[in-house]
């Protein structure tokens, strides 16, 4: 018989949760809003009623174990988030995994995020089948992921995996985290619609970067220029990555990896130009498929193994 998980996908706007098959089918799928600036005891309520409903609504199975996946470093003896997770207030140390753990008397499971995204995609994503696997997302940040020799790599403090705040600028753009020249200050999905609207390609009401690429495709030469410079910073960090760890896979998720015409192939010649040859030879790199169900698909896969 096959076992089953609940999987979720904490975000900063809206929480999204499944029921997973071993094999990483999505069985069922709800969201709900995450209300983070009601803070943490809100938080978790939203989570314990999405699990719930879940639960109450899959029939086929029994589900074994949950998994969730948040923003921040997890420690799971402790039970919640330890640092990080900047974006939910009231959420550092609120221990969700022992109240859910309580509530639904099933193995509950926790991770960062991203690491979860990583997962996900190298099971039955775009890593599918790597030895050496890097997953990054672009958003309002830069997370990242590594499985190396077939197994998730987690760090000594499991915090591995934060490659946006590796440097690529000396006192370059101020980051979030109080530095200067942080790699996802200049080639997050954010950072980009920043520097857009400081050379007024954006107005102050759109919030997309999908409009850079459509004002690239109409030939306007300041767009142009941006992304040709956005492309080359986001290539460094990719290359540092790719000469440090020399993976065969490397898969970016987000929204803008899915323009594919004038995003990766120029990325992809960027990478060339600044690898060393043997890694950029011996990878791929290819955009995520699990679009936004790759953070619950790895949780509960995630849970589904631990225990």
């Amino acid at each position: 018989m096959m076992d089953f998980a609940i999987g979720i996908d904490l975000g900063g706007t809206f929480i999204k949760g499944g029921v997973i098959s071993q094999k990483g089918e999505c069985l069922l799928e709800k969201s709900t809003p995450t209300e983070s600036h009601l803070g943490g005891e809100t938080i978790f309520k939203n989570i314990r009623h999405l699990c719930q409903n879940l639960r109450d609504e899959f029939s086929e199975g029994t589900i074994k174990s949950m998994g969730i996946g948040t923003p921040g470093l997890v420690d799971q003896e402790k039970g919640g988030v330890v640092s990080g997770a900047h974006n939910l207030p009231g959420w550092l140390n609120f221990p969700f995994i022992h109240l859910l753990k309580a509530d639904f008397s099933l193995p509950v499971f926790a991770h960062n995020d991203v690491t979860m995204m990583t997962y996900g995609e190298y099971l039955i994503g775009a890593g599918k089948g790597a030895t050496n696997l890097i997953c990054i997302t672009l958003g309002t940040g830069i997370g990242g992921g590594f499985i190396l020799n077939k197994s998730l790599y987690e760090g000594s403090s499991k915090y591995a995996g934060e490659v946006g705040h590796m440097k690529i600028r000396h006192n370059g753009r101020s980051c979030t985290c109080g530095s200067k020249g942080c790699w996802e200050a200049h080639a997050s999905a954010s950072a980009l619609v920043q520097r857009a609207k400081e050379k007024k390609i954006y107005k102050e009401n759109e919030n997309s970067g999908k409009i850079i690429f459509e004002k690239v495709k109409q030939k306007d030469p300041a767009s142009i220029k941006l992304l040709k410079s956005y492309i080359s910073d986001l290539a460094l960090g990719v290359s540092n990555l790719l000469n440090i760890f020399n993976p065969d896979i490397f898969v970016i998720g987000g929204g803008l990896s899915g323009a594919s015409n004038q995003f990766f192939e120029p990325l992809q010649k960027k990478v060339q130009d600044k690898t060393m040859e043997a890694a950029f030879n011996a990878c791929c790199i290819k955009p995520a498929i699990l679009g936004n169900k790759a953070g619950m698909i790895g949780s509960a896969l995630f849970s589904l193994n631990q225990s």
